[in-house]
């Protein structure tokens, strides 16, 4: 199947915003205050990880579950997911070994260093992740179940679809249904009273409804109705504008923020917000379509075509970046230094990736980035 260069377009950016917001979440843990680099998660109720999310559930439908033998293959993307993201903690550790005590704090590494036998095997066992390493880890099980619920899918989606919409709706109105989540204890003991920040209950309608989404192709559909009328697009930009509106209004304490945005249970705000981000992203592709061959269009599309590689190494350099800013008495120009530092690592990681990947003689084009 032909590479469709929009989707990367859209990878791409929802990678890089995720970089972005792991430094300024990271940051204002340890009390910065001035205004972080804008990413659309700024303007509305959504965030580049539920468009991540999304993303990558519908390429495996694209891509994965057209081949004869999907389940072996993605199985063993799970496994390449793992280990990847074993290689992201293990080099985080010893940047974080490195950093001042209240940094590696902030970034959940203190009791780890404190028991770090105790730590790494909750990690390898999925049970607890210092910060931002969960991503991969929830990847990790819904690649393994996703085997189950792509035969769901092709016997009868319906039931299935609605199956899946249930297991969501029951987090919507029972909080109490979390995935369980190790606390590992400064003495040393653990248990399983913390919660997941992804539940797998409600992050996986969201996961696999994208997948069966994938499996319909439903992208050109999307792009060909878009791209049929300039008055559906400016509609598509209404009403994310609107909504923007609304979000700055309450940021700026006008108002209060709305119910069901909460991001654990993926809220249902929080997800028809990220529908209409896929919209207004695609609508956006759509009006600039002369500028997708600028060498800048080609540098995010590479991103996106190379994902899991450029987010595992942007965890351990956010780590060091972090550090930096910190280290350089957390003025602004250290802020703005460790964006570009993260960026460039990214771009510089995923570079390398598909230079790798188009030397390997065996490998399918179309597999590419996948997840």
């Amino acid at each position: 199947m032909r590479r469709d260069n929009r989707l990367d377009l859209i990878r791409g950016y929802a990678m890089l915003a995720i970089a972005l917001n792991h430094i300024s979440f990271s940051i204002e843990r340890l009390g910065f205050t001035q205004q972080n680099v804008p990413t659309l998660s700024v303007f509305g109720y959504s965030t580049a990880a539920s468009l991540f999310f999304g993303l990558s559930g519908y390429l495996v439908g694209l891509v994965y579950l057209r081949r004869p033998a999907f389940t072996r293959a993605l199985w063993s993307r799970a496994w390449l997911i793992y280990r990847v993201n074993v290689v992201a903690f293990a080099v985080g550790l010893l940047i974080a070994a490195m950093l001042p005590s209240l940094v590696s704090n902030a970034l959940e590494y203190d009791v780890i260093f404190a028991h770090p036998l105790t730590g790494t095997f909750l990690f390898l066992t999925l049970l607890q992740q210092p910060a931002y390493l969960d991503v991969l880890q929830v990847y990790v099980v819904l690649m393994l179940i996703a085997p189950l619920v792509a035969l769901g899918l092709k016997r009868d989606p319906t039931a299935t679809l609605l199956l899946l919409g249930a297991a969501y709706l029951a987090t919507q109105f029972l909080p109490s249904l979390a995935t369980p989540q190790a606390i590992l204890t400064q003495d040393g003991q653990w248990t399983l009273d913390g919660t997941c920040s992804f539940n797998l209950l409600s992050w996986q309608f969201l996961f696999y409804g994208a997948m069966y989404a994938g499996t319909r192709a439903w992208h050109e559909k999307l792009f060909a109705w878009l791209e049929a009328s300039t008055s559906r697009r400016l509609a598509v930009f209404a009403i994310y504008g609107a909504i923007a509106a609304i979000k700055l209004s309450a940021r700026f304490g006008y108002w209060g923020d709305p119910p069901l945005i909460e991001k654990e249970i993926l809220a249902p705000l929080r997800l028809a917000h990220s529908a209409l981000t896929i919209f207004f992203l695609s609508s956006v592709l759509i009006s600039v379509r002369a500028y997708l061959d600028h060498p800048v269009s080609r540098l995010v599309a590479l991103v996106g075509r190379q994902t899991l590689y450029g987010f595992a190494a942007s965890i351990p350099a956010t780590y060091l970046t972090v550090g930096l800013w910190f280290a350089a008495d957390r003025t602004y120009p250290a802020y703005l230094f460790s964006c570009a530092l993260v960026v460039t690592v990214v771009i510089l990681t995923s570079w390398a990736a598909d230079v790798w990947r188009a030397a390997k003689p065996t490998q399918r084009s179309d597999a590419k980035g996948a997840v």
